[in-house]
Protein backbone atom coordinates (compact mmCIF):
# COMPACT_ATOMS: atom_id res chain seq x y z
CA UNK A 1 0.00 0.00 0.00
CA UNK A 2 2.52 2.03 0.86
CA UNK A 3 4.19 1.83 -3.22
CA UNK A 4 0.63 2.60 -4.39
CA UNK A 5 0.44 5.78 -1.98
CA UNK A 6 3.90 7.06 -3.26
CA UNK A 7 2.86 6.19 -7.12
CA UNK A 8 -0.42 8.17 -6.25
CA UNK A 9 1.96 11.27 -5.38
CA UNK A 10 4.56 11.01 -7.95
CA UNK A 11 1.37 10.80 -10.86
CA UNK A 12 -0.15 14.20 -8.90
CA UNK A 13 2.80 15.84 -8.76
CA UNK A 14 3.88 15.25 -12.78
CA UNK A 15 0.07 16.14 -13.60
CA UNK A 16 0.06 19.56 -11.15
CA UNK A 17 3.26 20.49 -11.44
CA UNK A 18 3.25 21.02 -7.81
CA UNK A 19 5.45 19.69 -4.86
CA UNK A 20 2.67 19.70 -2.37
CA UNK A 21 1.67 16.31 -2.00
CA UNK A 22 1.95 13.80 0.28
CA UNK A 23 0.32 10.53 1.36
CA UNK A 24 -0.65 9.28 4.63
CA UNK A 25 -1.21 5.73 5.06
CA UNK A 26 -4.27 4.53 7.48
CA UNK A 27 -5.51 0.61 7.48
CA UNK A 28 -9.31 1.29 7.98
CA UNK A 29 -9.40 -2.35 9.17
CA UNK A 30 -7.74 -1.53 12.08
CA UNK A 31 -9.15 1.16 14.22
CA UNK A 32 -5.48 1.95 16.26
CA UNK A 33 -4.10 2.80 12.65
CA UNK A 34 -7.47 5.08 12.50
CA UNK A 35 -6.28 6.73 15.70
CA UNK A 36 -3.32 7.01 14.61
CA UNK A 37 -3.62 8.45 11.10
CA UNK A 38 -6.06 11.14 12.50
CA UNK A 39 -3.68 12.38 15.24
CA UNK A 40 -0.77 12.40 13.01
CA UNK A 41 -2.91 14.89 10.88
CA UNK A 42 -3.99 16.75 13.11
CA UNK A 43 -0.65 17.71 14.59
CA UNK A 44 0.19 19.53 11.56
CA UNK A 45 -2.51 21.73 12.25
CA UNK A 46 -3.54 21.91 8.86
CA UNK A 47 -6.71 23.00 7.58
CA UNK A 48 -9.19 20.13 6.51
CA UNK A 49 -11.19 21.39 3.54
CA UNK A 50 -12.76 18.27 2.13
CA UNK A 51 -12.43 14.34 3.57
CA UNK A 52 -13.31 11.98 0.86
CA UNK A 53 -14.58 8.26 2.11
CA UNK A 54 -13.31 6.32 -0.61
CA UNK A 55 -12.12 2.91 0.58
CA UNK A 56 -14.35 -0.13 0.63
CA UNK A 57 -14.13 -3.77 0.43
CA UNK A 58 -16.38 -6.24 -1.28
CA UNK A 59 -14.76 -9.45 0.34
CA UNK A 60 -17.04 -12.19 0.39
CA UNK A 61 -15.69 -14.42 2.80
CA UNK A 62 -16.66 -13.90 7.21
CA UNK A 63 -13.37 -12.26 8.04
CA UNK A 64 -12.98 -10.00 11.44
CA UNK A 65 -10.85 -7.40 11.71
CA UNK A 66 -7.99 -7.30 15.06
CA UNK A 67 -11.28 -5.25 16.66
CA UNK A 68 -13.24 -8.44 16.02
CA UNK A 69 -15.46 -6.45 13.02
CA UNK A 70 -16.64 -8.18 10.29
CA UNK A 71 -14.37 -7.14 7.64
CA UNK A 72 -16.91 -5.04 5.20
CA UNK A 73 -18.87 -3.78 7.82
CA UNK A 74 -15.97 -2.61 9.46
CA UNK A 75 -13.84 -1.26 6.48
CA UNK A 76 -16.58 0.16 4.77
CA UNK A 77 -18.65 1.69 7.90
CA UNK A 78 -16.64 2.06 11.38
CA UNK A 79 -13.20 2.26 9.77
CA UNK A 80 -14.64 5.95 7.70
CA UNK A 81 -17.01 6.61 10.67
CA UNK A 82 -14.10 6.82 13.00
CA UNK A 83 -12.03 8.91 11.03
CA UNK A 84 -14.55 11.49 10.49
CA UNK A 85 -15.16 11.29 14.71
CA UNK A 86 -11.55 11.23 14.76
CA UNK A 87 -10.84 15.05 12.00
CA UNK A 88 -14.78 16.13 12.89
CA UNK A 89 -12.93 18.70 15.24
CA UNK A 90 -10.88 20.57 12.09
CA UNK A 91 -13.20 19.92 9.64
CA UNK A 92 -15.81 22.27 12.44
CA UNK A 93 -13.26 24.79 11.84
CA UNK A 94 -12.53 25.18 8.60
CA UNK A 95 -14.89 27.15 6.41
CA UNK A 96 -16.65 25.40 4.10
CA UNK A 97 -15.52 21.62 4.64
CA UNK A 98 -17.50 18.83 3.20
CA UNK A 99 -17.79 15.36 4.00
CA UNK A 100 -18.28 12.95 1.03
CA UNK A 101 -19.12 9.45 1.77
CA UNK A 102 -19.05 7.07 -1.16
CA UNK A 103 -21.82 4.39 -1.39
CA UNK A 104 -23.47 2.80 -3.86
CA UNK A 105 -26.62 1.49 -5.13
CA UNK A 106 -26.26 -1.97 -3.90
CA UNK A 107 -27.64 -1.09 -0.54
CA UNK A 108 -30.70 -2.06 -1.85
CA UNK A 109 -29.41 -5.19 -1.47
CA UNK A 110 -29.13 -4.96 1.69
CA UNK A 111 -30.96 -8.02 4.54
CA UNK A 112 -34.64 -6.44 4.90
CA UNK A 113 -35.17 -8.06 7.98
CA UNK A 114 -31.92 -6.13 9.53
CA UNK A 115 -28.32 -6.84 9.81
CA UNK A 116 -26.46 -10.15 8.86
CA UNK A 117 -22.90 -10.79 7.93
CA UNK A 118 -23.75 -13.72 5.48
CA UNK A 119 -23.42 -12.99 1.67
CA UNK A 120 -23.23 -10.30 -0.84
CA UNK A 121 -26.29 -8.43 0.94
CA UNK A 122 -23.63 -7.64 3.47
CA UNK A 123 -21.57 -5.47 1.29
CA UNK A 124 -25.14 -4.06 0.22
CA UNK A 125 -25.81 -3.52 3.99
CA UNK A 126 -22.69 -1.85 4.37
CA UNK A 127 -23.28 0.91 2.01
CA UNK A 128 -26.73 1.39 3.69
CA UNK A 129 -24.41 1.48 6.46
CA UNK A 130 -22.46 4.54 4.56
CA UNK A 131 -25.80 6.44 3.78
CA UNK A 132 -26.90 6.07 7.25
CA UNK A 133 -23.45 7.05 8.74
CA UNK A 134 -24.14 10.52 6.47
CA UNK A 135 -27.40 10.90 8.19
CA UNK A 136 -25.88 10.53 11.63
CA UNK A 137 -23.26 12.69 10.83
CA UNK A 138 -25.37 15.49 9.66
CA UNK A 139 -27.63 15.35 12.63
CA UNK A 140 -24.35 15.84 14.54
CA UNK A 141 -23.17 18.65 13.23
CA UNK A 142 -26.29 20.58 12.79
CA UNK A 143 -26.31 23.70 11.21
CA UNK A 144 -24.20 25.63 13.42
CA UNK A 145 -21.67 24.75 11.74
CA UNK A 146 -21.26 24.75 7.84
CA UNK A 147 -19.93 21.42 7.00
CA UNK A 148 -21.72 19.53 4.52
CA UNK A 149 -21.83 15.76 4.75
CA UNK A 150 -23.61 13.56 1.67
CA UNK A 151 -23.54 10.61 -0.21
CA UNK A 152 -22.44 9.77 -3.99
CA UNK A 153 -22.98 6.69 -5.93
CA UNK A 154 -19.75 6.77 -8.37
CA UNK A 155 -21.63 3.89 -10.22
CA UNK A 156 -19.29 0.60 -11.54
CA UNK A 157 -15.61 1.76 -12.50
CA UNK A 158 -12.99 -0.11 -14.39
CA UNK A 159 -10.30 0.08 -11.69
CA UNK A 160 -8.86 -2.85 -10.00
CA UNK A 161 -10.49 -5.64 -11.74
CA UNK A 162 -8.65 -8.04 -10.30
CA UNK A 163 -10.25 -7.47 -6.54
CA UNK A 164 -12.98 -9.37 -7.69
CA UNK A 165 -11.23 -11.82 -9.48
CA UNK A 166 -10.16 -13.79 -6.46
CA UNK A 167 -12.96 -13.32 -4.04
CA UNK A 168 -15.18 -16.35 -3.31
CA UNK A 169 -17.90 -15.48 -5.58
CA UNK A 170 -20.77 -17.84 -6.70
CA UNK A 171 -20.18 -18.58 -10.45
CA UNK A 172 -22.84 -16.38 -11.66
CA UNK A 173 -21.92 -13.35 -9.88
CA UNK A 174 -18.57 -14.06 -11.15
CA UNK A 175 -19.49 -14.35 -14.81
CA UNK A 176 -21.84 -11.06 -14.20
CA UNK A 177 -19.02 -9.43 -12.91
CA UNK A 178 -16.37 -10.07 -16.08
CA UNK A 179 -19.60 -8.99 -18.32
CA UNK A 180 -20.37 -6.01 -16.25
CA UNK A 181 -16.80 -4.51 -16.51
CA UNK A 182 -16.92 -4.13 -20.23
CA UNK A 183 -20.00 -1.58 -19.71
CA UNK A 184 -18.35 0.22 -16.73
CA UNK A 185 -17.51 3.89 -16.17
CA UNK A 186 -13.84 4.92 -16.74
CA UNK A 187 -11.49 6.46 -13.55
CA UNK A 188 -12.13 9.45 -15.37
CA UNK A 189 -15.49 9.38 -15.61
CA UNK A 190 -16.95 7.85 -12.38
CA UNK A 191 -15.00 10.19 -10.38
CA UNK A 192 -17.23 13.66 -11.71
CA UNK A 193 -19.86 12.90 -9.22
CA UNK A 194 -17.43 12.52 -6.50
CA UNK A 195 -15.77 15.77 -7.68
CA UNK A 196 -18.84 17.67 -7.96
CA UNK A 197 -20.22 17.01 -4.47
CA UNK A 198 -16.63 17.90 -3.26
CA UNK A 199 -16.18 21.12 -4.77
CA UNK A 200 -19.39 22.10 -6.96
CA UNK A 201 -20.36 26.00 -5.53
CA UNK A 202 -24.12 24.57 -6.01
CA UNK A 203 -23.71 22.03 -3.16
CA UNK A 204 -22.63 24.76 -1.03
CA UNK A 205 -25.65 27.14 -2.50
CA UNK A 206 -28.37 25.12 -1.46
CA UNK A 207 -26.72 23.76 0.95
CA UNK A 208 -27.23 20.14 0.35
CA UNK A 209 -27.17 18.55 3.44
CA UNK A 210 -27.35 14.32 4.05
CA UNK A 211 -28.13 14.22 0.75
CA UNK A 212 -27.46 10.99 -1.93
CA UNK A 213 -26.14 11.97 -5.36
CA UNK A 214 -25.71 10.07 -8.56
CA UNK A 215 -24.75 10.95 -12.42
CA UNK A 216 -22.88 14.02 -11.26
CA UNK A 217 -25.65 16.74 -9.87
CA UNK A 218 -28.97 14.07 -9.21
CA UNK A 219 -29.46 14.20 -5.87
CA UNK A 220 -31.84 12.87 -3.41
CA UNK A 221 -32.77 12.43 0.40
CA UNK A 222 -34.27 8.98 0.65
CA UNK A 223 -33.08 6.82 -2.08
CA UNK A 224 -34.17 3.81 0.25
CA UNK A 225 -37.54 2.57 0.80
CA UNK A 226 -36.98 0.82 4.07
CA UNK A 227 -34.79 3.80 5.27
CA UNK A 228 -36.45 4.54 8.75
CA UNK A 229 -36.45 0.95 10.10
CA UNK A 230 -33.22 -0.10 8.91
CA UNK A 231 -31.78 3.29 10.67
CA UNK A 232 -33.10 1.72 13.54
CA UNK A 233 -31.71 -1.81 13.34
CA UNK A 234 -28.33 -0.36 12.29
CA UNK A 235 -27.58 3.00 14.77
CA UNK A 236 -27.55 0.90 17.75
CA UNK A 237 -24.81 -1.82 16.53
CA UNK A 238 -22.60 1.15 15.28
CA UNK A 239 -22.54 3.34 18.38
CA UNK A 240 -21.56 0.34 20.17
CA UNK A 241 -18.02 0.22 18.57
CA UNK A 242 -17.16 3.37 20.35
Amino acid sequence: MAEKGKAAVKAICEATGSDQVEYLLIDLDNLRSVYDASQTFLSRDLPLHVLINNAAQMVIKYITSEDGVEQRFGVNVVGHYYLTQKLLPRLVVTPGARIVNLGSRSMRFACPEGIRFDGFNTYGQSKLGVYLVTQLLTDQIGEQHDVLVNTVHPWFIKNHRDDHEDQDFSYLMQKFLNVAYYFADTVDTGILTTLYVATAPAVTAKPYRGYYFHNTDQASRSPCLWFASNFDHFTPRLDQYF
